[in-house]
C-alpha cells in the first residue's frame, strides 16, 4: 500500500512538472530525482513518525494515553513488567525515566524512585498479585525500621512517610529501645489497618 501511494504522488508530481516545463524542456526535478525524493519522504513519514510519537512526544502526551484501557487489555502485571524493562534496559533520557517511573508510581501505589529500586522490588514481587504488592512492601518496610543500619532505617521510614504522610513518631536517629517501640507501634497499626489511608501516586 505504501508503495502504491508512492507510485500515484510520483506520477502526479511528474505530470505537473511536465505541464509547467520552460521552453528548454528543462524541469525543476528529474524523474530519478523526484522517485529518490518520494522514496526518503515515504520513509520519513513510516519510521520517523512512530518514532516520534514513541520516545520524543512531549511529557504530556504520556499521561493522556488511555492506561485504563490499556491496563484492563494486558493486566497490571504485564504493564508493570514492561514498564520496568523500560526503565532499567531501555536507552532512556534522564526526564524520559522520571516519566516511566511516575508512571509505575500510579500504577502500584510505590514510593519508589529510581531504576535500581524498582529492579530490586520487582526482583522480588513478580510473582504476587498486583493486589498484594502494597502491604508486601509496608510490611518489609516496617520490618526494616529495626535494621541496625542507619541509612536502611532512614530509607524505609521516608518511603512510609510518603505513602501515609506521617512517621508516627518514628526517628531513625532514635536510641534502640525507642526504635523498637517506634517499629512496634507501625507495625501493630498496620495489622490493625488504622493507618492512615495511603496517599496516590506519583509521590
Amino acid at each position: 500500500m505504501r508503495r502504491s501511494a508512492v507510485n500515484l504522488a510520483l506520477a502526479v508530481f511528474l505530470v505537473s512538472c511536465a505541464s509547467s516545463a520552460s521552453t528548454e524542456d528543462e524541469v525543476l526535478m528529474s524523474g530519478a530525482d523526484a522517485a529518490l525524493f518520494m522514496g526518503q519522504t515515504g520513509e520519513k513519514v513510516f519510521w520517523d513518525l512512530p518514532k516520534l510519537i514513541v520516545w520524543e512526544a512531549p511529557r504530556g502526551l504520556f499521561y493522556e494515553l488511555p492506561r485504563k484501557g490499556v491496563l484492563s487489555i494486558r493486566g497490571t502485571e504485564a504493564e508493570t513488567g514492561a514498564l520496568i524493562e523500560m526503565i532499567t534496559t531501555g536507552d532512556l533520557t534522564v526526564e524520559e525515566q522520571v516519566t516511566v517511573s511516575e508512571e509505575l508510581q500510579t500504577i502500584t501505589g510505590l514510593p519508589l524512585h529510581s531504576a535500581e529500586s524498582w529492579q530490586r522490588w520487582w526482583e522480588v514481587s513478580r510473582e504476587l498479585p498486583a493486589g498484594d504488592w502494597k502491604d508486601a512492601f509496608v510490611a518489609d518496610r516496617i520490618g526494616r525500621l529495626n535494621a541496625t543500619d542507619y541509612f536502611t532505617r532512614a530509607s524505609a521510614i521516608d518511603e512510609l512517610s510518603a505513602l501515609y504522610g506521617t512517621t508516627l513518631g518514628y526517628d531513625p536517629k532514635h536510641q534502640p529501645e525507642s526504635l523498637r517501640t517506634g517499629a512496634l507501634n507501625w507495625s501493630r497499626r498496620f495489622d490493625a489497618k488504622t493507618l492512615p489511608e495511603p496517599g496516590p501516586g506519583p509521590f
